[in-house]
């Protein structure tokens, strides 16, 4: 087995300047890199550069002197999965119950941070079941007690 170096792709978002009350300026030590990881391309993992400006506001008593750029269609904040890995990782959990880490070349909770992010709208839907017509009962050995392995046995709706 080959180890596949990844792939990576640099990237700089160029929005609007940052609209405030006071004046804003680009901070002269360039840009901040974040690395994101992105779904797999030509069968290799995907790293995806992101060069992230990094915004100084000159008033004195700002409350946020200094941020970097936002952009939620890129990455979510404070999650490593980019915005579609992201979503591709939760459709894989949710519907195929298998898990992405090997594919994209990282850690399970890497995938699990943005699977809760973007399954936690999902779960909380009130619409994703139809009516109950039905409660089904199930019986299952629990486990075994005693020097006679008396069988335990739990009974769950």
């Amino acid at each position: 087995m080959s180890i596949k170096l990844p792939l990576r792709v640099h990237i700089e978002y160029r929005g609007e300047r940052p609209s405030v009350l006071y004046l804003v300026v680009k901070a002269t030590q360039g840009n901040l890199r974040l690395e994101l990881i992105d779904l797999p391309c030509f069968d290799r993992p995907v790293r995806l550069i992101w060069h992230k400006h990094l915004w100084i506001c000159t008033y004195v008593n700002c409350p946020a002197p200094s941020w970097g750029d936002i952009d939620s269609r890129i990455a979510a904040p404070r999650l490593k999965l980019t915005d579609r890995a992201g979503r591709f990782a939760t459709r894989a959990v949710e519907q195929d119950s298998r898990s992405v880490a090997r594919e994209f070349d990282c850690d399970w909770h890497t995938v699990n941070d943005s699977v809760c992010a973007y399954g936690a709208p999902l779960v909380g839907d009130e619409n994703r079941f139809g009516d109950v017509i039905a409660l089904g009962l199930d019986e299952t050995l629990f486990y075994r007690k005693g020097p006679y392995h008396t069988q335990q046995w739990s009974t769950s709706i």
